[in-house]
């Protein structure tokens, strides 16, 4: 995946914190608390809330690209032990919102608030 985000591998786990954990399509890139709207197997739209995204300055530029730049995100929803216990694959997906902040004091990464994701389908998978 090009546009500078550093890749973060699974291992690394700087998430940890987070029980949803999220890659855009280049590896391990964010963590949330809160999820909701996955209950649907067409065409949705996905709200994360309460994370961080490592490698930030990407996910403002695919949300000014939008629709056109529609990608595969995967989002895996750990148990209490940090197991993984569900997968969804969203397709075509792209940010239609966005409230955080950009990276600051040194760091590329972002707090985010919140995150909804479009998207032109939903998946999903056990573990």
């Amino acid at each position: 995946m090009s546009g500078g985000k550093p890749r973060q591998e699974e291992g690394d786990d700087p998430f940890s914190q987070f029980d949803f954990l999220v890659d855009f399509g280049g590896g391990l890139e964010g963590g949330f608390q809160e999820m909701s709207g996955l209950g649907l197997a067409g065409p949705g739209q996905v709200a994360l809330k309460r994370g961080a995204i490592a490698g930030s300055a990407w996910l403002w530029d695919w949300h000014r690209a939008g629709k056109a730049r529609g990608r595969r995100v995967r989002i895996r929803m750990r148990d209490e032990a940090r197991r993984p216990v569900m997968t969804w694959t969203l397709t075509g997906a792209w940010p239609v919102t966005i409230e955080g902040a950009p990276g600051s004091a040194g760091t590329d990464a972002a707090v985010i608030e919140s995150l909804a994701l479009a998207c032109d389908g939903i998946a999903t998978d056990e573990g």
